[in-house]
C-alpha cells in the first residue's frame, strides 16, 4: 500500500493539471478574503428568536443621554462630541481573526476543488489504462482502494489547511490580525474545522466510491456535482415544516459548524456529523471495495 501511495505522489505532482488546480483555488480564496465577497450558495439559519440589544451613552456626569444599537452602530468620541459610526452586521471586517470565523460557512466549495483531485488520484488510473499493470504485479485490489482513500484524505487534510493559512494571512495583510493568537482562537478554529474536515472527507469517499464504479471521469464527475447540490437545493426550497430532513444533508451539516454558539434552527452537531459522515464513509467504502472486486478491468 506504501508503494501505490509513494507512486501516485510522484505521478501526481508531475501534472501540470495539479498546480492549476491549486493556483485557482488560492487566487479565488484571497478575492473571497481581500475583495470582501464571497463564492457559493450561502444557507442563512434562521434564528429561534431575534433580541435587539440596547446600549447607552452618557454625559460627562453620567446621565444617560441616548441609546443605539451595538449590533449596529459604534460610538466615536471626537473633539465635537459623539459621532456614529454605522456597522453592517452582515458584512463584518474581516481581520486575521475574524475572517476564518466569518467564512466557515462557506468550507462547503472545497467539494469541488477536491473533485480534480479525485481524478488526478483515481480516475486518471481507469483513463490511462494504468490499473491494469498495477494489477498485473499482483497487488490486491482491496489495498489498492484503500491506498486511494488514504490518498484522498490527504488532499482533504490539505485543502482545509491550505484554505485557513490563506484566509489568515491574507485578512492580516488586508486588516491586521485583530487579536491574540491564543489557545481559545485555536480551539474555536478546531471546533469549527475539524467536523468539517470530517465531512469534507466523506464526500472524498462518495467521489472515490462513484469512480470505482463508473470508471468514467464524465460520469463520475456528473454524478458527484448532481448528487452534492441537488439535495441541498430540493430541501432549501421545500417548506419550513420539512426542515427537519436539513439534519441529513451533508452540505448543510457541513455549513452550520458556522453557527456554533449562535441560536439558529439549525444547530451544529458534533454527534450528528460524525453519525452521518460514519454511515456515508462505512457504506461507500465497503460497496465501493465489494463491488471492484467482481468488477472487469478493461
Amino acid at each position: 500500500m506504501r508503494n501505490i501511495i509513494k507512486a501516485d505522489l510522484y505521478r501526481i505532482f508531475r501534472r501540470f493539471g495539479v498546480y492549476i488546480t491549486f493556483a485557482i483555488f488560492i487566487v479565488m480564496t484571497i478575492i473571497q478574503v481581500a475583495g470582501n465577497g464571497t463564492f457559493g450558495v450561502h444557507f442563512f439559519p434562521q434564528p429561534i428568536e431575534t433580541i435587539d440589544e440596547i446600549a447607552y451613552y452618557y454625559d460627562n456626569d453620567g446621565n444617560i443621554i441616548g441609546e443605539y444599537n451595538p449590533k449596529y452602530a459604534r460610538i466615536i468620541q471626537t473633539d465635537d462630541g459623539i459621532e456614529f459610526e454605522s456597522i453592517d452586521p452582515y458584512n463584518p471586517t474581516k481581520t486575521g481573526k475574524a475572517a476564518p470565523i466569518i467564512l466557515a460557512g462557506y468550507t462547503d466549495n472545497l467539494i469541488y476543488f477536491l473533485l480534480p483531485f479525485i481524478v488526478f488520484i483515481i480516475a486518471a488510473d481507469f483513463s490511462h489504462g494504468a490499473v491494469k499493470n498495477v494489477f498485473a504485479s499482483g497487488t490486491n485490489r482491496g489495498k489498492y482502494y484503500f491506498a486511494k482513500q488514504i490518498l484522498v484524505a490527504g488532499a482533504s487534510v490539505v485543502l482545509i489547511l491550505l484554505n485557513l493559512i490563506i484566509i489568515i494571512v491574507t485578512a492580516i495583510i488586508v486588516n491586521g490580525f485583530g487579536g491574540s493568537f491564543d489557545l481559545e482562537f485555536i480551539k474555536q478554529l478546531a471546533e469549527i474545522y475539524l467536523p468539517q474536515l470530517f465531512l469534507l472527507f466523506t464526500f472524498g469517499c462518495i467521489g472515490t466510491f462513484l469512480t470505482f464504479t463508473f470508471k468514467s471521469t464524465a460520469i463520475m464527475n456528473t454524478v458527484y456535482i448532481v448528487y452534492t447540490l441537488a439535495p441541498m437545493i430540493i430541501l432549501l426550497m421545500l417548506s419550513q415544516k420539512y426542515d427537519s430532513l436539513y439534519n441529513y444533508d451533508l452540505i448543510l451539516n457541513m455549513k452550520s459548524f458556522a453557527y456554533i454558539g449562535q441560536n439558529v434552527l439549525m444547530n451544529p452537531s458534533l454527534t450528528k456529523a460524525v453519525f452521518l459522515g460514519g454511515v456515508y464513509i462505512s457504506a461507500c467504502t465497503i460497496g465501493g471495495i465489494l463491488l471492484f472486486r467482481k468488477a472487469e478491468i478493461k
